[in-house]
């Protein structure tokens, strides 16, 4: 069901911390009673966006970044995130459309990446 937003009240209750909204659905087969509390889902028109599922996103040295596949195996690569919802996360940087990230078995490849970190010299 989709309707318009017609009232947002311009103060959050203090007590609920709530902000009273107001639809205008029609309601020709009254399944929506009055007083009654619903989901909503708010929909914002925006360009297309490049997005990841939120599984693919891990954090590496205090990095947000995905695994992402090459030639010869896995790199991680920084990204810069933005908006998330229903299990995906907008990427504002660091990926371009049609590269293939890591979405299962993220946790493993960054043990990996730990692991030769450590052995390297490099941490700690």
């Amino acid at each position: 069901m989709t309707a318009p937003l017609t009232y947002l009240a311009p103060v959050a209750d203090e007590t609920t911390r709530t902000i009273r909204v107001r639809f205008e659905v029609a309601n020709q087969q009254q399944r929506l009673k009055p007083r009654e509390y619903v989901d909503v889902q708010l929909l914002i028109p925006s360009p297309p966006t490049l997005a990841i599922l939120v599984s693919a996103v891990t954090t590496a040295d205090n990095v947000r970044g995905v695994f992402v596949q090459r030639e010869t195996g896995y790199a991680f690569v920084p990204i810069e995130v933005g908006r998330e919802g229903g299990g995906w996360m907008e990427v504002r940087k660091g990926l371009t459309a049609g590269q293939q990230v890591v979405v299962d078995g993220v946790f493993d490849l960054k043990n990996v990446l730990l692991k030769e970190h450590i052995e390297s010299g490099e941490g700690g």
